[in-house]
């Protein structure tokens, strides 16, 4: 039975609420994970930016900035929220 089966069949009424999830209670999901994932991705993020960005820089770079390099680079210690 496939999932198209199974609603010619049963109403979402009749689905049992474990198996039916809002729009809301997704996004909630997602957002709750992503707020414990960020500083991983806003590390390996700041650091694949940093590592493509700064060769361009060099090559551009004006010889009165040659010193100019990136300190830091961060996405921020604030994950985004999705919402409906």
């Amino acid at each position: 039975m496939k999932v198209d089966d199974s609603r010619k069949i049963f109403t979402p009424q009749q689905y049992p609420s474990w198996l039916v999830f809002s729009n809301q209670q997704k996004l909630t999901w997602l957002n709750s994970h992503l707020e414990k994932l960020w500083p991983y991705v806003d590390e390996a993020a700041s650091e694949l930016v940093r590592s493509s960005v700064e060769p361009i820089l060099e090559q551009y770079r004006p010889v009165i900035l040659a010193s100019l390099k990136f300190s830091k680079f961060t996405l921020g210690t604030v994950a985004p929220q999705f919402t409906v």
